[in-house]
């Protein structure tokens, strides 16, 4: 974990903005890089992916600083940001985070799906829960082949004890690269009898969903 004195910006250590963990050039830097929104697209599936950022410049270094450095100062700007691009849609009943890696969230200390689903419930009063799979000790899915990706399906979601069939769910995501996770989601949610609504992520990687 970096060290880095609370008055400071937790990317340059300048002096930081008031209440934010940004100096005034790394926000205005922020503010300008992603001006350019990711469009809302399909999955396969039907199911629109709506994304806050693109995974690149400027807010791709916020993101590795949140994910792997473990900052949640970094972690809520980005969530708070991308609220304000993603709202509530009608119809959610419940938001459901993708699960984690237990290894890699032991020692990173932060997982950023359950997060945002914690703080879009305070905002909006929709519940979350986090929709867990077998634990995995290995590398995280992100890093297999697509082949290796693909044969996990289903496995790595759970039913929820309590809840109940036809309610519209939102699937939450840091990122989106080739949408293996959202396939076997939605699949997986529609046999449960339930409304895949949409999948919002904080970034988007410019990939094919269907690519390698």
């Amino acid at each position: 974990m970096r060290m880095i004195p609370w008055r400071s910006c937790r990317v340059c250590t300048n002096p930081r903005v008031a209440e934010l963990p940004l100096c005034t050039p790394c926000l205005e830097r922020f503010d300008r890089e992603t001006t350019d929104r990711p469009p809302v697209r399909l999955s396969p599936e039907g199911c629109p992916i709506r994304a806050s950022f693109w995974y690149e410049g400027f807010p791709r270094e916020m993101f590795l600083l949140a994910k792997f450095q473990g900052d949640r100062a970094i972690a809520d700007f980005l969530i708070g940001k991308a609220f304000g691009r993603l709202g509530s849609p009608d119809g959610i009943r419940l938001w459901l985070p993708v699960p984690p890696d237990t290894g890699r969230l032991l020692r990173r200390g932060i997982f950023l799906p359950d997060r945002m689903a914690y703080r879009f419930s305070r905002l909006t009063g929709i519940p979350w829960s986090a929709e867990g799979g077998r634990p995995r000790t290995g590398a995280e899915s992100k890093f297999m082949g697509k082949t290796e990706r693909s044969s996990m399906g289903e496995d790595r979601w759970i039913s929820l004890p309590g809840s109940t069939p036809g309610q519209g769910v939102c699937l939450l995501d840091d990122l989106v690269t080739t949408g293996e996770t959202l396939r076997s989601f939605v699949r997986f949610r529609r046999r449960q009898g339930d409304h895949v609504i949409m999948a919002s992520t904080l970034f988007d990687s410019r990939l094919r969903l269907d690519g390698p």
